[in-house]
């Protein structure tokens, strides 16, 4: 590392595509360190058979071990819990503050643990325009860059989804139902279940790139977009979704994406499908790009930059 450079840490479990952006970032400056506390564990065979709270206790205790020992580096937080509650129970350095990659929770202790953080003056960002609102936090637009050895890959289906359940089973198999009937070949892989747990960011992408078209059906109460939108502009692939706020986005076009009605209506979707799809200009796909996203973060937190 350049003497000169100042360290950014993002601390987390970051999910494959997160450590894959951010790994290959090169901001002048900085040197950019993901740091999973679980990945960085020698015993992490054993780990996952540890009762929740000793397993928090021992990631929060590697979290602050790094904290101590790096006191001038920026540090940025993905929202696990046992990171949030160590950034309430020490001091941490005044550049630090918290990714939320996931819509708030609406538990009490999620409120009392954003507003705890918030009384010490940290810095949170959220993907959700709700969520910003409701908790003052500050708005950053979903990041996504390519990934190598996806562009080529030939459809196979009409369809696919691939994520986790999140309230979101019983929808996605009703649109596979009225798909299928309607004579469309579909392909719905829901993780976190003993036959489909975790897949890397590249079999994703093999997935859900194998079909023209990517389902992306969010949770009830969710205004912020996946990735799915963006993975469609940038892997040449139509979305259907039942977002509304996609259509917000600088790259939405409804030759390109779908926004289909709560109840789920496959009306459109013929017409839809015989459509050209419109390839999306780059320069709009700039303000989704890793570097300029994390890029904004680190300029709001390196107060020595700022001044």
């Amino acid at each position: 590392m350049n003497k000169e450079s100042r360290s950014v840490y993002l601390i987390g479990q970051w999910h494959g595509y997160d450590s894959q952006f951010f790994s290959e970032i090169s901001i002048p400056g900085y040197e950019v360190i993901v740091f999973n506390p679980l990945s960085n564990f020698s015993y992490y065979s054993i780990l996952k058979y540890m009762p929740g709270y000793i397993r928090s206790s021992i990631l929060k205790n590697k979290a602050k071990d790094l904290i101590l020992k790096n006191p001038d580096a920026i540090f940025i937080f993905r929202e696990d819990r046992y990171l949030l509650r160590l950034m309430a129970e020490i001091c941490c350095p005044a550049s630090s503050g918290v990714i939320f990659r996931n819509k708030v929770s609406k538990s009490t202790r999620m409120h009392n643990i954003i507003n705890n953080l918030k009384n010490k003056s940290y810095n949170l960002w959220s993907f959700d325009k709700d969520d910003c609102s409701e908790y003052n936090m500050i708005y950053y637009e979903q990041y996504i860059d390519v990934y190598p050895g996806i562009a080529d890959i030939k459809a196979t289906v009409d369809f696919a989804f691939i994520g986790r359940n999140k309230g979101r089973e019983a929808q996605l198999n009703l649109l596979k139902k009225r798909l299928e009937k309607a004579g469309y070949t579909v392909s719905i892989s829901i993780l976190g279940t003993k036959e489909n747990n975790v897949i890397s960011y590249f079999e994703y992408l093999k997935g859900i790139c194998s079909a023209k078209c990517i389902i992306d059906i969010v949770k009830q109460g969710q205004i912020g977009t996946t990735l799915r939108p963006l993975e469609g502009a940038l892997y040449k692939r139509k979305v259907i979704t039942n977002n509304k706020s996609v259509s917000k986005l600088d790259i939405y076009n409804k030759d390109n994406i779908l926004i289909l009605n709560d109840d789920l209506s496959i009306d459109g979707v013929d017409l839809f499908m015989k459509k050209k799809q419109v390839f999306v200009d780059k320069i709009k796909l700039e303000c989704h790009d890793p570097k300029f996203v994390l890029n904004k973060i680190i300029s709001k937190l390196d107060f020595k930059r700022a001044e």
